[in-house]
C-alpha cells in the first residue's frame, strides 16, 4: 500500500505531494539526521550531504538499480545557517523537493539561510544517460550574501524550477536568479516564482559642503 500526503502550498498554487513509496523505499535520505534545533525533524545541516544523497540515488538511477520514483523529499533543517561558500546545492534527481524546516509545512518563517558563495544552487542538464530532469520546486529557502547569482541555471527548455516563498536579502550582485543557454540556437529551463521577496538595503549618504 502506498501511502501519499499532500501539501497546500501558497494562495492554491500548487500542491506537492509526497509519496512514502517513492521517497523512503528508496532511501534516497540515508544522510539526513535528526535535527538539531527540532528533534521531532529529520533533515539536512549539511549541504554536501544532501548532494550526496542526491548523487548516489542518480547513479543507482543511472546503472539500472533503482527505478526512477518522483518526488523526492528533502527537508532543510530549520533555524540553520548553511555555508554556501563550500558547495551549490545542486539539482541532481528529476522531482526534488527542497523544503525549510518541515516536510508538510514548509515555510521561509523556519529560517533555512543559504549564505554566501558565488552560485547558490546550480540547475544543469541531467549527465546520466535516458534520464531527464524534468522539474524540482523549492520551498521557504532565504537566500543572502552571494556575490555572483543565488541560483545558476544552464538547464535547457525541458525543465522547470518553481520557486515558492524564498527570499532574497543582503546581497551583493545583479542577478538573483541567472538563466544561460548552453549553445546557440537553445532555449534555457523555465524558473517559476510564487509570492517570492527580494529586499534591498538602501544606504543615504549625505556630504556635508562647508560654507566659503
Amino acid at each position: 500500500m502506498t501511502m501519499t500526503s499532500c501539501v497546500r502550498l501558497f494562495l492554491g498554487a500548487a500542491i506537492v505531494c509526497l509519496s512514502a513509496q517513492g521517497v523512503g523505499a528508496h532511501e534516497v535520505n540515508a544522510r539526513a539526521k535528526q535535527c538539531p534545533n527540532n528533534a521531532n525533524i529529520r533533515g539536512y545541516t549539511s549541504i554536501a550531504e544532501l548532494n550526496q544523497d542526491q548523487f548516489d540515488e542518480a547513479m543507482k538511477i543511472g546503472d539500472g538499480t533503482s527505478k526512477s520514483s518522483p518526488p523526492y523529499s528533502f527537508v532543510l533543517c530549520p533555524n540553520t545557517q548553511f555555508d554556501m561558500s563550500k558547495a551549490p546545492l545542486r539539482v541532481l534527481l528529476n522531482g526534488a523537493v527542497f523544503s525549510c524546516g518541515s516536510e508538510l509545512e514548509p515555510s521561509s518563517s523556519n529560517g533555512c539561510f543559504f549564505n554566501g558563495g558565488m552560485s547558490q544552487v546550480t540547475v544543469a542538464d541531467s549527465t546520466i544517460s535516458n534520464y531527464e530532469l524534468v522539474s524540482a520546486t523549492m520551498v521557504g529557502i532565504t537566500f543572502e550574501q552571494f556575490n555572483g547569482t543565488a541560483i545558476d541555471v544552464t538547464a535547457t527548455e525541458s525543465f522547470t524550477l518553481t520557486l515558492m516563498d524564498v527570499v532574497w536579502k543582503n546581497f551583493f550582485s545583479d542577478f538573483i536568479i541567472r538563466q544561460q543557454r548552453k549553445f546557440e540556437g537553445a532555449y534555457s529551463a523555465r524558473v517559476e516564482v510564487i509570492d517570492g521577496v527580494i529586499i534591498v538595503s538602501v544606504i543615504l549618504i549625505v556630504t556635508e559642503m562647508a560654507e566659503t
